[in-house]
């Protein structure tokens, strides 16, 4: 009997533990809305949330007889934003970099961030506002010990600061110069960084159409600068595409309306200088 008694006493205590477990509370988010401005303006590649390019990330996080990578990327659904941030181990060593190379996955860990974004349409613009709509995390470590980095521990500030440092558009623009093709790509060589391309130099055929590829300094964000220059009239034409980085106008807003214009009239500066 009083083994009977003991039993009926931890069968009450276990589902009561049981009990406490399914009634935690859920973890509290906090993440402030994030704005991106974007111009209505035709010469933006994509419209809307489509507009939006994020750098993925992949890293070495350790290597030895098997690797560890963290990778972490954006895509657009939509009208939602999905960011994941995983660790894995793949049994690939030395480069990674290269593309068509499958890396066989396991033992992944990581989290998925999902943000439902508002266009509020204007004018001359459109502020897409960007507000956290869930989070899940996942442990697939089935075959093995799992990844010793815990990709689960990119927090909603990190989330944050990727979206605003990792995010980029491409914007494609013409400028008319009194100068000839040569004089005004020396101005982009004598102002700017070169960064080469395979494109860059003198076109083959017609030989009087310069291409060049250049980093504009913009608030401590590099811009890179693809130009193409030719003939126009008695002067030249120069076609200049951006690639503008994500760059901060307030605490939650990244203002690429405002970007555009400041580096639009620092491009028309050179061409005419």
């Amino acid at each position: 009997m009083k083994a009977r008694s003991s039993l009926c006493l931890v069968v009450p205590l276990l589902l009561a533990a049981c009990a406490s477990i399914e009634q935690a509370e859920p973890e509290k988010l906090t993440f402030q809305p994030l704005t991106y401005v974007l111009p209505r303006d035709r010469n933006l590649a994509g419209t809307g949330l489509a507009a939006l390019r994020f750098e993925p990330l992949l890293e070495v996080v350790r290597r030895g007889s098997s690797s560890e990578l963290l990778s972490r990327k954006a895509t657009i659904e939509g009208d939602a934003i999905v960011v994941t941030n995983q660790s894995f181990i793949t049994d690939r060593k030395g480069r990674f970099d290269q593309p068509g190379i499958d890396l066989v996955k396991r033992d992944e860990v990581g989290v998925q961030y999902t943000l439902r974004c508002e266009p509020k349409e204007g004018e001359a613009e459109v502020r897409l506002v960007c507000a956290l709509a869930g989070r899940k995390t996942f442990d697939h470590t089935s075959f093995g010990v799992g990844s010793r980095h815990d990709a689960r521990l990119f927090a909603p500030q990190d989330l944050a600061a990727y979206l605003k440092d990792a995010v980029s558009v491409s914007y494609t623009f013409e400028l008319d110069s009194p100068w000839n093709s040569e004089s005004t790509l020396a101005n982009f060589h004598r102002q700017l960084k070169e960064d080469p391309s395979e494109e860059d130099g003198r076109d083959r055929i017609t030989g009087k159409i310069f291409r060049g590829t250049y980093l504009l300094r913009h608030r401590d964000r590099d811009v890179r600068l693809s130009v193409q220059v030719y003939p126009y009239k008695n002067g030249s034409k120069t076609i200049a595409t951006l690639k503008l980085p994500g760059i901060a106008s307030g605490p939650e807003t990244v203002d690429f309306s405002a970007t555009i214009k400041a580096v639009k009239e620092e491009i028309r500066a050179i061409v005419n200088s």
